[in-house]
């Protein structure tokens, strides 16, 4: 957590960081913490298997960035999961909020061995595209109850990739994705506009692809937000670094859906509001088409019925 110290700077107290603990280290959750009846209003279950990145993202803010995931043991995971149910309904499914779910291959097949033997639980997860590049890797997925996966794409261009996402090659997501529909595995795209060294052009560009990955059933939806540098990333500690110039450190004020807070020789605030305002549009239009496997839209869970959060 951040927080404003009296100068207007940023600054993250040591009490409120995480303190670098082993997964297996950290005691138990609080389960009965609300009461039961707050499970009405919940979309899903948020549960964690991996803690930690291995990754440096540019614009990512998560206190275990650059720290190799460590691992809960799978019998906590299935009976926390459980226990939640218990307490808050059973017909939840879970979101595993892991920053990079399967980035260890033998940790996956030991996870998705105990799902798929649990038999009970459906579950959505967030991963990095070459996550997904695996066939086997799918396979895993869909057997262990995965219904949707999220990625980020972030940009198409590769300059951008190379620079802000580490180590994703954009050149292999029309065959991942083409993989991951054919597993069955639904797929939803972060796209993220506005990074300092793409042009309009190259903005305008993304917006055009991830509109035909969606149109060709490649993905069956995307979030687009405008880059906002917040404390805790690299681009709001170093943005000359990056050819940004910010324009105030009120952080309080960054916004995803605002214009960018920040200056650089490649195009106005304006002109990259201008992309995302037209792009949102664009995405949303090409998203209004049919959900996918609408013979089998349970199966789906309820992304497609109101707003995804």
């Amino acid at each position: 957590m951040t927080c404003k110290s009296d100068d207007g700077s940023a600054v993250r107290p040591a009490l409120w960081s995480y303190p670098a603990l082993e997964a297996r280290e950290i005691p138990p959750p609080v389960v009965d913490l609300f009461p039961a009846d707050t499970g009405e209003d919940l979309r899903y279950l948020r549960q964690v298997y991996g803690l930690g990145c291995p990754y440096r993202c540019t614009f990512c803010t998560i206190q275990t960035n650059g720290r190799p995931p460590t691992y809960f043991p799978v019998d906590r995971v299935i009976a926390e999961i459980h226990a939640y149910r218990r307490r808050y309904g059973e017909h939840h499914n879970v979101y595993f909020g892991d920053e990079t779910f399967g980035l260890d291959g033998r940790r996956l097949e030991e996870l998705s061995a105990a799902l798929a033997a649990d038999g009970t639980i459906k579950y959505d997860c967030q991963t990095r595209l070459e996550c997904l590049a695996d066939a086997a890797t799918r396979r895993l997925l869909k057997e262990s109850g995965c219904l949707w996966v999220e990625v980020g794409l972030e940009t198409k261009s590769q300059r951008s990739q190379d620079t802000h996402k580490q180590k994703q090659r954009i050149a292999q997501t029309e065959e991942t994705l083409a993989g991951a529909r054919d597993e069955g595995l639904a797929v939803c795209a972060f796209m993220m506009n506005g990074f300092p060294d793409q042009t309009i052009d190259d903005m305008r560009a993304a917006v055009e692809w991830v509109c035909g990955l969606l149109s060709d059933g490649l993905l069956q939806a995307a979030y687009f937000n405008q880059l906002a540098p917040y404390p805790g990333s690299a681009l709001y500690a170093r943005p000359s670094d990056y050819g940004m110039v910010i324009r105030h450190r009120e952080w309080q004020s960054y916004n995803e859906e605002m214009p960018p807070v920040f200056d650089t020789p490649r195009w106005t605030s304006e002109a990259a509001h201008g992309v995302f305002l037209d792009g949102s549009a664009m995405i949303a239009e090409a998203m209004g088409g049919p959900s996918p496997g609408d013979e089998d839209a349970g199966d789906y869970g309820a992304f497609w019925d109101t707003a995804h959060v």
